[in-house]
C-alpha cells in the first residue's frame, strides 16, 4: 500500500540549488579524525587559516569518500549583500559553484579548468586522491584561465608539467529528498547525500537548524497525508465492495423470486407423481382382492 501511495501521490518538487561564485570563496582540504564531528574540526582549521572568526564566515564542507578528509570552503559574509542573501530560497541548497567539478576526478595529477563568461575556476588534484587539493578562481577581469591553473598547481605542489584538463558547459545543481546533484551539463554529477547537505550549505547554523525542524514537520505532515489518503482509499474500496455485493445479492434474490412459481409448480407435479406411484405400488393383486372380499362375505352365502 505504501509503495502504491508513493507512486500515485504527488511528491515534493526538486529545488534548484543556489550556486555562488567561486571567486568569492577560498578552499582548503582538511584531514579528519573519524572519531570527532567533522564540522568542528573544519571550523577550527578555517579559523587557523583565516583572519576572521567562523561566525563571520559563510562556510561549508563536503566529505571525502574515505571518511578521513573533507573539503572546506568559506567566504566572508560581507562578500555578499543583504539583498543577495535574502534572495536565497529557504528550501534551496546554497553552495559554491566549483562543487560541480568534483564529479570529474581525474585520478591523476591534473588541473581541471572551467571557464564561463564571468570567471575561470581551476581545481588541482593529486593522483589517487578523492578530493582536490586547491582551488583558484579569477573573475574574467582579474586573471586568465591559464593563470588560475598555474596558481592552483603551485598551491597543490604539483609538477610544472601537470596536465590541464578543460571542462566546458553550464553548471547546474538540483536538490531533492535524496540530496544535491551538481555538475556540468552533459558531464558527470557530484552527489551530496541528504544527510550531509546541511554541512555543504554555507548558511549559518541557526538557519539550518530551523530548516531541519521545518523539514521534519513537513515530513510528518506528508506522512499523515499519506496515512489519511490510505484510509480514505481503503474506505472507498470497502464501500465499493459492499455496494457490489449488495447489488449482486439483490440480483440473485430477484432471480430466485421470479422462478419461485415455477419451482412451486414443479414441486406440486413431483408430489402428484409420488402419490400416483405410491398408489400403483400399494394396489392389491386380483387374488388378494378376492381374499379380502371373501373374508367379508356373509356365512349364509356359499
Amino acid at each position: 500500500m505504501n509503495s502504491l501511495l508513493q507512486h500515485w501521490l504527488p511528491k515534493p518538487l526538486p529545488t534548484e540549488a543556489v550556486l555562488l561564485p567561486a571567486d568569492r570563496f577560498f578552499m582548503m582540504r582538511v584531514e579528519l579524525d573519524p572519531a570527532t564531528p567533522a564540522r568542528g574540526q573544519v571550523e577550527l582549521a578555517l579559523e587557523a587559516s583565516s583572519p576572521f572568526p567562523a561566525n563571520q564566515l559563510l562556510l561549508g564542507l563536503v566529505h571525502g569518500a574515505d571518511g578521513r578528509s573533507a573539503l572546506a570552503f568559506a567566504a566572508h559574509k560581507r562578500r555578499f549583500t543583504a539583498e543577495e542573501i535574502a534572495s536565497w530560497p529557504a528550501s534551496s541548497p546554497v553552495v559554491p559553484e566549483f562543487l560541480a567539478l568534483l564529479g570529474h576526478n581525474p585520478n591523476a595529477n591534473a588541473v581541471l579548468v572551467h571557464v564561463n563568461d564571468e570567471r575561470a575556476i581551476a581545481l588541482a588534484w593529486r593522483a589517487k586522491e578523492n578530493l582536490p587539493t586547491s582551488m583558484v578562481s579569477f573573475a574574467t577581469a582579474d586573471g586568465t584561465p591559464e593563470a588560475a591553473a598555474a596558481e592552483a598547481a603551485l598551491l597543490a605542489e604539483l609538477p610544472a608539467n601537470t596536465p590541464v584538463i578543460k571542462i566546458t558547459g553550464a553548471i547546474k545543481g538540483r536538490g531533492d529528498d535524496k540530496g544535491l546533484s551538481i555538475g556540468v551539463v552533459d558531464g558527470p554529477n557530484y552527489h551530496v547525500a541528504a544527510r550531509s547537505l546541511d554541512d555543504a550549505d554555507v548558511r549559518d547554523a541557526t538557519f539550518l537548524e530551523k530548516r531541519r525542524g521545518q523539514a521534519a514537520w513537513e515530513k510528518r505532515a506528508w506522512l499523515m497525508a499519506q496515512i489519511t489518503a490510505a484510509c480514505l482509499l481503503l474506505a472507498a474500496l470497502t464501500d465499493a465492495s459492499a455496494a457490489i455485493m449488495n447489488w449482486r445479492t439483490n440480483e440473485v434474490t430477484a432471480v430466485l423470486d421470479s422462478n419461485r412459481p415455477k419451482v412451486q409448480e414443479l414441486e406440486n407435479l413431483n408430489s402428484l407423481a409420488a402419490k400416483i406411484s405410491e398408489l400403483g405400488d400399494n394396489r392389491p393383486l386380483p387374488f388378494e382382492m378376492l381374499s379380502i372380499v371373501n373374508s367379508r362375505r356373509p356365512a349364509s352365502l356359499t
